[in-house]
């Protein structure tokens, strides 16, 4: 069973571990910045763990739990990171096109994903 458990938490950010069987595989930060509500970071330590689901089930529970204040959220992906991407999508992500961007935004090796609601 995937958990995500509560490592650093106040108004501005949170900070979770991703555990599977109580082994941290991962973890998970919101925090403010860049111009929009919240930002989403998160990644998985070892190659071993990728590609198992781990990331779509703790995001899916984490973002359950965030105020609404927290909320429109955006993650920036790098543009070959196909299980990435496919996290994102899972978690009602979408992509944010290059036109709604402006210029200091826009970097050619990433692409910019948009969550409006904790429902997607």
């Amino acid at each position: 069973m995937v958990k995500a458990t509560a490592v650093c938490v106040s108004d501005s950010k949170r900070y979770w571990s991703v555990l599977v069987a109580d082994r941290c595989v991962g973890q998970i930060q919101f925090y403010e910045g860049y111009g929009f509500s919240h930002v989403l970071g998160y990644h998985i330590n070892s190659k071993e763990d990728r590609c198992r689901g781990y990331m779509s089930a703790a995001l899916r529970r984490t973002l359950d739990r965030l105020p609404l204040s927290f909320f429109p959220l955006r993650a920036w992906v790098l543009k070959d990171n196909a299980a990435s991407i496919r996290c994102l999508e899972k978690c009602g992500f979408t992509l944010i096109h290059p036109d709604d961007l402006s210029t200091h935004q826009i970097r050619n090796d990433r692409v910019d994903w948009y969550m409006r609601n904790r429902n997607g």
